[in-house]
């Protein structure tokens, strides 16, 4: 009975070493398999990663949305809280954060100029006047 067992053992051992090589041979094949990796040219190609659909779910241009539609959705996303009025460094509060001209409040949205009773933001070479003081018709 122990002969059988001893035989056994040595067979099963024998057998991981069989199938250690085996599997080391294949893992050395696979390694010497070269592979060209995929590249994207994005010439004359749209982004891959830009939606086809507007916030509404809309189809839009491939070209993606406009700046004017850019400048206005982030226009909307801003309330002017108050200007501070100093003629050599105006200040304007913006969603509770105060910004001088110059700063960037989002992404791409700057702040162009600020008087007294308006505050001009721009994106890329578009503006966008907030008035401050609401005008009434006195018609």
């Amino acid at each position: 009975m122990k002969f059988r067992r001893g035989i056994l053992i040595a067979v099963l051992i024998v057998l991981i070493q069989i199938c250690s090589v085996l599997a080391q041979n294949s893992l050395d094949e696979e390694e010497s398999i070269s592979f060209e990796g995929f590249v994207y040219e994005s010439e004359a190609n749209r982004d891959p990663f830009f939606s086809l659909l507007d916030n509404s779910g809309v189809f839009m241009d491939e070209q993606g949305p406009k700046k004017e539609e850019i400048l206005m959705e982030r226009v909307q996303k801003v309330s002017v809280n108050g200007v501070i009025w100093d003629q050599d460094m105006p200040l304007v509060m913006i969603n509770k954060k105060i910004y001088k001209k110059g700063d960037m409040i989002q992404e791409g949205l700057l702040v162009k100029e600020i008087r007294a009773e308006s505050v001009t933001l721009g994106y890329e070479d578009l503006t966008h006047v907030i008035s401050l003081v609401k005008r009434k018709n006195l018609d």
